[in-house]
């Protein structure tokens, strides 16, 4: 296929400076369970592109979904260039790459049904509901992508890059007077294996959830705690923007004289 793309451009590189075409065929499967009921189930293939181009410093940039036209995308991404393009082009040298990354698959979900991959989501998400009466309902899903992206370019570049990615998500909600949660997912670039006799860890949510719903109360006061990088970065950040806001609103000069940081936003909500 890359090379059916490059022969594509290759007719158009006297036009522009610079020329690029980027293509993407992906495969997808999704399929969601709500409680007992199945509540999406959905097989897509898709197909999306675009094609940039550049001649006397002006740039443009046009996207397709189809192959039907493709030629005459690619010329009005030239003429769009052209029209913006009114100095010079400067490109840094860089030598061209022919690469295939191919995806060493374990076990390509590819090879299975819908059904059966229906199947093993129902039977976690109904060992999910039987674990015990206080869970009020679940949120289950699974997932498989498998992409192929194609790159080249007028420079003699010409790429081919394959993606897989499956994962299984696995969500309990229960209910004693008060309302608890509990999650676990799975996730893989190369094996649909992942998802097979894992029941203990998609228990896990199902423990977790009623763990809470028996836990008891922590009383209010300050406790040293133990959090992950995530979490310690978003609690600091939130922690800033409040100081921020305070500085602000005071009325003394010399705060925001010594401060001038909090007179900038932080874009955090």
């Amino acid at each position: 296929m890359k090379e059916q793309l490059l022969a594509l451009i290759k007719p158009y590189f006297g036009n522009v400076d610079y020329l690029e075409l980027r293509l993407e065929q992906s495969e997808s499967t999704l399929i969601s369970f709500q409680g007992k009921e199945l509540s999406a189930v959905d097989r897509n293939l898709g197909l999306t592109g675009g094609i940039r181009a550049c001649h006397r410093g002006g740039w443009s940039f046009v996207t397709f979904n189809s192959l039907e036209n493709i030629q005459q995308r690619i010329e009005a991404a030239i003429s769009q260039a052209k029209l913006v393009g009114k100095e010079t082009t400067q490109l840094a040298p860089i030598a061209p790459v022919v690469d295939d990354v191919r995806v060493a698959i374990k076990d390509d979900p590819r090879g299975y049904g819908l059904q059966e991959k229906k199947e093993l989501l129902g039977y976690y998400n109904d060992l999910l509901l039987g674990y015990d009466p206080r869970i009020q309902t679940t949120m289950t899903g699974y997932r498989d992508r498998f992409s192929t992206t194609y790159f080249v370019n007028s420079l003699g570049t010409a790429l081919c890059q394959e993606r897989l990615d499956v994962s299984g998500r696995f969500g309990v909600v229960a209910r004693n007077g008060v309302v608890r949660q509990g999650f676990e997912s799975l996730h893989s670039r190369s094996d649909f294996g992942v998802l097979r006799n894992r029941e203990e860890l998609v228990l896990g949510a199902a423990k977790r959830a009623i763990e809470q719903l028996e836990a008891k109360p922590v009383k209010g006061g300050q406790y040293t705690v133990i959090l992950d990088p995530i979490w310690r970065g978003y609690l600091s950040m939130r922690r800033l923007v409040i100081y921020q806001k305070r500085i602000l609103s005071t009325k003394i000069p010399a705060c925001r004289k010594f401060l001038p940081w909090a007179n900038r936003s932080l874009f955090l909500s």
